[in-house]
């Protein structure tokens, strides 16, 4: 008995359902899709129907965060209730903060960071926290997004506590993206860090920067 398809066979391919005029609840199914072309199209389908009732029939999806094959499929709901400005931020805040799950973290950081000011508070804590992940990615994306947030210090000091610790040029880089947006500020709380010397490569980027600009003024 030979194991595998036999020779000429045509491999089995998915149905893809037709949910051009499905309901809220079908399309919250077919998010959960195996075809990712589906999951896509329902989740704009699902943006379009801006149902005031998809937040209710996503909570069984958006708190199963221990299952597994789950992750693209929450991060496309994520993405479809932040598109119909219906995501709160709890769900949010819980999505950055689940272990193991790098797409649902990535999709809820760069939704973060485009999180209204009035709202922001509730949702910085969560991408802090993310700063020091065990991901690379994850980590990436969180500093990253902190670029798109106004410097604070307590964004500083996650900062300039983390980088002595990041051994990825990437990593390195982005943080120095985040610091030239308030280099000064970044340079002070270095100074104040507890082990200032394992900061002087960023201290020197910085300087570089702002000499750089002082040089450039006419």
């Amino acid at each position: 008995m030979v194991d595998g398809p036999v020779i000429g066979e045509l491999p089995k391919t998915l149905k893809v359902p037709n949910i051009a005029k499905a309901s809220t609840k079908d399309l919250v199914e077919a998010i959960q899709n195996p075809n990712r072309h589906v999951r896509l199209n329902a989740q704009r389908l699902l943006v379009e129907k801006n149902d005031s009732k998809t937040p209710d029939a996503m909570k069984r999806l958006l708190s199963s965060w221990n299952f597994r094959g789950l992750e693209e499929p929450q991060a496309h709901a994520l993405w479809a209730l932040h598109q119909m400005s219906r995501l709160d931020a709890k769900t949010l805040t819980t999505a950055m903060s689940v272990d193991g799950k790098p797409a649902v973290q990535k999709a809820a950081i760069r939704i973060a960071a485009e999180t209204p000011a009035q709202k922001r508070n509730d949702v910085t804590a969560g991408i802090l926290k993310r700063v020091n992940d065990s991901n690379p990615r994850v980590r990436l994306q969180a500093i990253n997004a902190l670029a798109n947030l106004p410097s604070t210090p307590e964004i500083r000091q996650a900062l300039v506590e983390a980088y002595p610790n990041l051994d990825d040029v990437w990593l390195q880089s982005a943080v120095v993206g985040v610091a030239s947006k308030a280099p000064v500020e970044f340079i002070e709380a270095a100074a104040s860090a507890k082990k200032p010397a394992d900061l002087e490569t960023l201290v020197a980027q910085l300087s570089t920067q702002l000499a750089g600009k002082q040089d450039a003024t006419p």
